[in-house]
């Protein structure tokens, strides 16, 4: 039996009725239903499905989320078919996004910006003919068939490939595309309120063709669309891969490393500012950094059970006939020094930290700057603890973590409590005592911990560490995870006051997580506005003729004695131009040095708000050192010329006119 709930009321149907016919026998009391969703599960089903019974369905009306994913569904097939007919394209894979969608497919031309219009154009036509979609069921022979002679053969590999006996194929005049997900009855239904947006590499997982992507946004009302549009637009001014490419701080480039980060100066130099910030925390609290190999035999991740566990996400290589894997984390490694000589329960804490590089294989689609890559440097520490221990180190890593957030402006911090998931290792006796340690220090440092069921890692239970940035966004950073297996499983152990062997403890714990991902996140917390500690160069000395560079080197100088950077600007350009420079460049200071500063041993500090202000050279270092912590709070004055904040402006030699 299938039961309609119309909220009112409820309509019966005898199962195996298609959604269509449904549609039909209620008539007006299906006003603007597109499909029907499954009370209990969820589950959508658009109105070329059956139902059968027993299941209780709720319809789906235009203007929800299920519509909007629809209407998505259905643009990005679309587009698939014009890429077909314009560039006879073949289509790899459709995709919804959360505002949007994507196609990846294969052909021989580059597609660019400038075909968009064109795009968009054929998209219109084939939308405005109203033609129906059709879903067919196929099985696996048939499937195969069928993309074979089209000359599909990605549709063919994933078929092949895959462990499903039933495929979808969605189909539109001629178009024939393996698709999933509901779709509505004809093209109409899509409307116009769409946009291509952009046009990236990708890779495809069964071989070393190069794909192209196209992402899409698709709503149902123009006052939507624009709207989104206006957010794309204001994101662009918060994002890092921009912000990081203004300020000179990083390069990616998918042709010669897919996910991964090319450091220039400027970024090596204020990412070496944090690892500098985070050693001498690790001293504070007690640790020893050290530094492991990137590439370890796969003999020591079998053990570990990481290569049964982790294996999808990691990379492998054979070299001279011996396996061996990149590190996806530094765990094995660290106790593999702490096997190194024997330890007895008076080294315990032992406490091993390390900037430790690692890399993670993650599908192209979901690489992002920064934020998601393939090649990352993790804050990574392990502290070897007997039973006794364990809530003590949780505590004093649950108060570091207060410190460090706070340092980089973050007050807010939500804790997750992450436990036991389908598959793990261990006794789950010991899992539970470990859940209940890292519940009980969140407590007592009067963090408020939510639960999040079966998401630990395969090894322990963790505590996860976010931060909430100026947008709202929730970004997760740190964890503290409790194991009581790792050690045993690599046979190391430590002497107790009995004298007997005993397999400790492993906390493990980051605080930042992956560096760069952080990065990424203060550049766009602060739109580039780091803290002056932080930034690579906080003060740009700019003399305003060739005859005041040496005293700008003294400034210079005399800065350094204080160990704060600085970069003298001696190119041609105007002044005008030169704080402009350094203003993308978001440079907390910039120093005006002219004639007049030089002959009254002064300088002009102008901020990127654009106020000025003469300092003696000690009244400057004083109020750095006040405003240092507070200076991403300024906002930029982007309508920058040869003139200051107050419409003055300078002669060569530095005097000012009103």
């Amino acid at each position: 039996m299938i039961e309609i709930n119309l909220g009112n009321s409820v309509e019966q149907f005898g199962s195996g009725v298609s959604t269509f016919s449904i549609i039909e026998e209620l008539g007006n009391k299906a006003k603007d239903v597109i499909g029907f969703k499954c009370t209990k599960t969820g589950q959508v089903y658009d109105l070329h499905s059956y139902l059968r019974g027993p299941i209780s369905v709720a319809p789906i009306k235009t203007n929800t989320a299920e519509h909007l994913e629809m209407i998505r569904n259905d643009a990005g097939h679309i587009l698939s078919h014009v890429l077909s007919d314009l560039y006879n394209a073949a289509t790899v894979d459709i995709k919804i996004t959360e505002h949007g969608f994507y196609v990846d497919f294969y052909c021989d031309k580059s597609i660019s910006e400038h075909d968009f219009g064109k795009i968009e154009k054929k998209m219109n036509q084939l939308i405005m003919k109203n033609d129906r979609f059709i879903i067919n069921s196929l099985n696996k022979e048939e499937a195969l068939g069928l993309f074979e002679q089209l000359g599909n053969k990605f549709a063919s590999t994933i078929v092949q490939n895959s462990n499903d006996e039933c495929f979808s194929v969605h189909t539109h005049g001629n178009h024939k595309v393996l698709a999933e997900g509901s779709r509505s009855l004809s093209t109409k239904s899509i409307g116009k309120h769409f946009k291509i947006l952009s046009i990236s590499g990708s890779e495809w997982e069964h071989g070393s063709e190069k794909l192209q992507r196209i992402h899409g946004t698709c709503w149902y009302d123009k006052e939507s669309l624009e709207s989104h549009l206006k957010n794309i637009e204001e994101n662009l001014k918060w994002d890092h891969r921009i912000i990081g490419k203004q300020m000179s701080m990083f390069n990616i480039d998918p042709e010669i490393a897919s996910g991964m980060v090319f450091w220039l100066p400027n970024g090596v130099k204020a990412l070496n500012k944090i690892r500098e910030y985070l050693r001498s925390t690790w001293v504070e609290y007690g640790y020893q950094e050290v530094s492991t190999p990137i590439v370890m035999n796969s003999n020591l991740w079998d053990k570990s059970g990481h290569t049964e566990m982790f294996r999808e996400n990691m990379m492998f290589m054979s070299l001279q006939d011996n396996d061996y894997a990149l590190k996806p984390m530094s765990c094995p490694a660290h106790i593999n020094i702490f096997k190194l000589g024997n330890k007895s329960y008076r080294d315990l804490p032992y406490k091993l930290s390390e900037f430790g590089l690692c890399h993670r294989y993650e599908p192209s689609g979901s690489l992002q700057g920064l934020m998601r890559a393939r090649s990352f440097t993790q804050d990574d520490a392990h502290v070897f603890v007997s039973e006794e221990q364990i809530e003590g180190v949780i505590l004093d890593f649950c108060e570091m973590v207060k410190v460090v957030y706070k340092k980089f402006g973050f007050d807010k911090i939500l804790v997750c409590l992450a436990t036991r998931p389908e598959k793990y290792i261990g006794e789950i006796s010991a899992w539970d005592q470990a859940e209940r340690a890292l519940l009980d220090a969140a407590n007592k440092s009067d963090l408020n911990c939510t639960i999040n069921e079966g998401e630990g890692a395969f090894y322990g239970p963790k505590l996860e560490f976010s931060i909430k940035d100026r947008k709202g966004h929730v970004w997760q950073c740190g964890t503290v995870q409790v194991d009581f297996s790792l050690a045993k499983r690599l046979e190391a152990f430590y002497t107790d006051e009995n004298a007997d062997r005993k397999a400790p403890v492993v906390i493990h714990h980051a605080v930042l997580g992956s560096l760069e991902r952080f990065f990424g996140i203060l550049l766009e917390n602060t739109k580039g506005l780091l803290p002056s500690w932080v930034h690579p160069y906080p003060i740009a000395i700019l003399p305003i003729k060739n005859s005041q560079e040496e005293y700008a080197n003294s400034i210079k100088n005399a800065m350094k004695l204080y160990s704060i950077d600085c970069e003298i600007d001696n190119s041609n350009q105007t002044l005008g131009y030169k704080i402009k420079h350094w203003i993308d460049k978001r440079t907390p200071y910039i120093l005006i040095i002219g004639a007049k500063e030089e002959q009254s041993n002064k300088v002009t500090l102008r901020l990127l708000d654009g106020k000025e202000e003469s300092l003696t050279l000690e009244e400057l270092i004083s109020k750095i050192g006040a405003m240092k912590e507070t200076v991403d709070s300024i906002e930029i004055n982007r309508n920058v010329n040869d003139t200051n904040s107050n419409g003055a402006s300078r002669t060569a030699d530095g005097v000012i006119n009103e």
